[in-house]
């Protein structure tokens, strides 16, 4: 499940995926999807763009050691990324970080 997402200063598009406190957790990166792929769905009578992410947009994918990735922003060539695993909830998740992980995108 998509927890967090950001947009890179070239564009591109980041998200955090999560699925149980029993797998890593998982950091896509796609390109730039808003040039000419946009397309639209009618809303209470309005058009709306939305864009799809699709296989030949993905430029990496990047498996996190760290369960339940949550949300995330990205600052100056870093993704910064929090984990719910170190709340109360989930006392049992392993291994824990108790900080954002600051990972680069090169």
């Amino acid at each position: 499940m998509i927890q967090g997402m950001s947009i890179t200063n070239k564009n591109e598009f980041l998200f955090t995926a999560s699925y149980t406190n029993l797998i890593n957790s998982t950091l896509y990166r796609y390109k730039d999807v808003t040039k000419g792929n946009q397309k639209t769905i009618t809303i209470k009578n309005k058009n709306v763009p939305y864009y799809e992410f699709k296989n030949n947009d993905l430029i990496s994918i990047v498996a996190i050691k760290f369960h339940l990735a949550e949300g995330m922003f990205y600052y100056d060539g870093y993704a910064y990324i929090m984990f719910e695993n170190s709340s109360s909830k989930y006392f049992f998740a392993e291994p824990k970080i108790n900080n954002v992980l600051k990972y680069k995108i090169s």
